[in-house]
């Protein structure tokens, strides 16, 4: 899993996700024996045939590599540079690529980022 995003992983699971904000000290509760069990909700109780699979491969995935959980904190990484940082020139390239003559909406608005932070970029 790595640094994979889980909607990049199971999209359907990340669109029916209560919480997209959610790091994964928040989705996890260790016991006082030191296992760990996972507490994901979703917005609906009943899982279609795909993301009951998806979920399956999630778990299956997780538990070959479980989470180390130290005190460090999670924090958001920019996909478009190596270093993880937000630069303006690995965006404006990402927008070169794509060619479109369109204003990329989507791509500043449709965002996890609240609305307030959102505006100002």
């Amino acid at each position: 899993m790595g640094d994979t995003q889980l909607k990049k992983v199971a999209p359907s699971l990340y669109n029916i996700a209560s919480a997209k904000l959610g790091t994964i000290a928040d989705h996890i509760q260790i016991s006082l024996t030191g296992t760990y069990s996972w507490n994901i909700t979703f917005k609906r109780r009943r899982l279609d045939d795909r993301e009951t699979m998806q979920l399956s491969a999630l778990f299956s995935a997780i538990s070959e590599s479980p989470p180390t959980l130290n005190s460090s904190d999670d924090y958001r990484r920019w996909t478009l540079s190596a270093k993880g940082q937000f630069l303006v020139k690995s965006l404006y390239e990402e927008l070169i690529k794509t060619e479109s003559n369109e204003f990329p909406s989507k791509l500043i608005w449709n965002t996890i980022d609240p609305p307030k932070i959102n505006f100002f970029f």
